[in-house]
């Protein structure tokens, strides 16, 4: 096994991002109906996301404390939401943090939401595998209270 780093290649980075694209316009225009702006959630967590240099994040509660960590291989879908969320394309600082909440709506919707822009993401259309990635955070794990 070589210790040379693994390298993405344009190909397959176009079709993480093509796939992704799918996923968003399956989610946007389903038939289902988008919860309401004004609607209070069931639940709600306000999460930070550092990002590493590596092009991972960790994830921290409130206070700091250390919840999770994300890496490139194993957690795309997870880092890729939350930086589309957030606006950005990559780590553009590994030093940089930023907030945003995870909502479970009274219908069972699970939205990703940024309280400084108010754009969200509703995760039920991306497959029950990468909703169940972000909606864990939505209790307490470990190390980390609410």
């Amino acid at each position: 096994m070589s210790d040379e780093p693994t390298i993405v290649t344009p190909g397959t980075l176009g079709a993480t991002f093509g796939l992704m694209a799918l996923a968003v316009g399956i989610a946007v225009f389903s038939d289902r109906p988008a919860p309401a702006a004004g609607e209070a959630p069931a639940a709600s967590r306000t999460l930070v996301f550092a990002e590493k240099a590596d092009g991972g994040m960790d994830i921290l509660n409130r206070t700091g404390a250390l919840v999770d960590s994300l890496v490139v291989q194993g957690d795309l879908f997870a880092i890729t939401a939350v930086r589309g969320v957030a606006g950005r394309v990559g780590p553009e600082d590994p030093q940089d943090s930023f907030s945003l909440e995870l909502r479970r709506m009274p219908g069972g919707d699970l939205l990703l939401f940024d309280p400084g822009t108010g754009k969200r993401l509703d995760l039920s259309g991306f497959g029950v595998d990468n909703r169940a990635a972000l909606a864990q955070y939505l209790s307490p794990r470990g190390r980390s209270p609410l």
